[in-house]
């Protein structure tokens, strides 16, 4: 999750293109009705894209339908190529990880199947401050994160970013 604009594509490809989620399904949430982000990771993982809307609100019931359809792939996994064994969701910049993770723990099937990890939230160095500021949902990303990860530092000098550090800490 993270701020719009904040890089969360950039990260991802960059774990992908790395191998770091080798064996991972990956679920691309675009608030916007067409999807761009998908195009920048499709050659690096399975791809789901869900557009249109937010997987913590107008897209829930179908990102949660996504959830289960991976699950019940994964449980039939005998062929390699239907092989994952995490599922990774780049939400939309609007999206409150807290209500995804709550709408996992509450489906009375996937309680049973998916395991939420971590929710990993970048954070723009240069417009992070003002974010938190000023928008409650930023405050709301960064507090349900479980590892932040400060991007774009290139050109922001170090007092803006230190004090952006001391901030999120």
């Amino acid at each position: 999750s993270g701020f719009l604009g904040s890089g969360k594509t950039t990260w991802l490809r960059h774990q992908l293109h790395a191998s770091h989620y080798r064996h991972a399904a990956v679920i691309v949430n675009e608030a916007a009705p067409a999807p761009v982000d998908d195009a920048l990771l499709a050659d690096l993982a399975r791809l789901t894209v869900i557009s249109g809307g937010c997987a913590c609100c107008t897209k829930r019931d179908e990102f949660l339908a996504c959830l289960r359809d991976l699950s019940d792939t994964r449980l039939r996994a005998g062929d390699a190529a239907d092989f994952f064994d995490s599922i990774i969701l780049e939400t939309s910049g609007l999206a409150d990880p807290a209500a995804i993770v709550a709408a996992i723990g509450n489906d009375p099937m996937l309680v049973h199947h998916v395991v939420v990890d971590r929710v990993i939230v970048t954070v723009d160095a240069a417009y992070g401050l003002r974010s938190l500021q000023t928008d409650a949902l930023a405050r709301s990303q960064v507090t349900h994160a479980d590892h932040l990860i400060v991007t774009k530092v290139d050109g922001i000098d170090r007092q803006t970013v230190a004090t952006l550090c001391a901030t999120l800490h």
